[in-house]
């Protein structure tokens, strides 16, 4: 091998250094740009593993907000049933009042039922009695109308008396007598009107019974007194037993309108128990509607909170599958580039072999150049200092 062949195989072997130095290079640069990108996947990975601990930690602020959602409920509804529990004993308590108020106006209504039993005898009495008092009354007033014309009889007969003394013995007897009659009388008192027109026309007709008509007048006269005084009892026995019955009335009046006080007050404890109803119906139709705002509000609230856990969720899956899929493609993509790296360095190691190689013939060479050369320049140097020498000796002997 000459020096022409060696120098082009040295600088063949210089290129393949610097080649095999660039594409060092560019391996160096390659690693550091995968490097770079196994940096961004692992930032990027951190990245993802905050939004997943962000996502957890909403997870289980969701969770939270769940439990405190469940926590209102159940304290909703134990307020709920709570509140239901003292309506219902509210009504039971009420209902009892209730009972209590109605057998009590049972039993008030009892007495004035009884009472007002008592009452329809005393007002049938009091109407007969007001029937009798009617008739009375009439009998009076026609006993009123007859006594005027028989005290003017009376009077005339009266005037007649002096001629009819001599009669008196018998008039004596026929008053006896009369006085038997008065009672019938009295009860024929009211056919008088009627008979005295004929009594006249008899005593006209018949003066020989002058005498007795004359005691008739006395007769008529006691029994006009003792009418009168019968009358006079009968009205003050009527005063006394109407101020009984004005008394009773009175009593009545006073139970009736104390009746009618109880009444009253039942109407207005039944307006307040028909109020109070009123008002617990108003109150349970207000927390009706309080409690299906509340269930209405917290329906809404879960259903928000459920539409954005579903919209969370599907968001958080779509990420995380795009995640995935970008994780898998840049895991293949570097798997491709790996795989070509390491194919690279295998082929640069297998080049490296072949040039650490060249390298060392190349050095073994060199060295046996560079070893020939310098016994060529030695010996030449050699050579070189005996031609001088030589020389030397000439030029020395030429100047002789």
């Amino acid at each position: 091998m000459d020096l022409a062949q060696l120098e082009q195989m040295v600088t063949w072997l210089d290129q393949q250094r610097r080649r095999a130095d660039q594409d060092l290079r560019q391996l160096e640069q390659q690693l550091t740009h995968q490097a770079g990108v196994i940096e961004e996947q692992s930032r990027r990975i951190q990245q993802l593993e905050g939004e997943l601990a962000s996502a957890r930690a909403q997870l289980a602020e969701y969770n939270a907000l769940q439990q405190a959602l469940d926590n209102i409920r159940k304290e909703v509804r134990a307020s709920i049933e709570r509140i239901e529990e003292e309506r219902l004993a509210r009504e039971r308590d009420q209902e009892r009042l209730r009972a209590a108020e109605r057998e009590k106006w049972g039993r008030d209504i009892a007495e004035l039922r009884k009472m007002l039993e008592r009452i329809h005898p005393l007002e049938e009495a009091i109407e007969s009695r007001k029937v009798e008092e009617r008739r009375l009354n009439e009998a009076i007033l026609q006993l009123r109308e007859l006594i005027p014309p028989i005290d003017r009889r009376v009077e005339d007969v009266t005037r007649t008396v002096t001629l009819l003394k001599e009669q008196r013995s018998q008039d004596h007897r026929r008053i006896g007598q009369l006085q038997g009659e008065t009672v019938e009388l009295f009860r024929r008192l009211e056919a008088l009107a009627g008979k005295l027109p004929l009594l006249e026309e008899k005593i006209q007709r018949q003066e020989k019974i002058i005498q007795s008509v004359q005691e008739l007048a006395e007769s008529l006269k006691q029994s006009e007194q003792t009418f009168l005084e019968e009358v006079r009892q009968a009205e003050l026995g009527r005063q006394q037993t109407m101020a009984l019955w004005e008394k009773s009335f009175e009593r009545m009046e006073a139970q009736l309108a104390e009746a009618l006080g109880k009444l009253e007050a039942f109407q207005l404890q039944y307006d307040k128990a028909a109020q109070a109803v009123a008002d617990i119906e108003r109150w349970q139709t207000e927390l009706r509607r309080d409690v299906h705002e509340i269930r209405e509000a917290q329906r809404l609230a879960e259903e928000h909170v459920r539409r954005q856990v579903r919209e969370f969720e599907e968001e958080m899956e779509k990420r995380w599958k795009k995640v995935q899929l970008e994780w898998n493609y840049k895991w293949e993509e570097q798997t491709r580039q790996l795989e070509s790296l390491k194919q690279l360095l295998e082929t640069l190691q297998q080049q490296l072999g072949v040039h650490v190689q060249l390298l060392d013939i190349l050095w073994r060479l060199q060295e046996e150049w560079g070893s020939q050369q310098l016994a060529e320049a030695q010996r030449l140097l050699q050579l070189i200092e005996e031609t001088a020498s030589k020389w030397n000796r000439a030029s020395k002997e030429l100047s002789r």
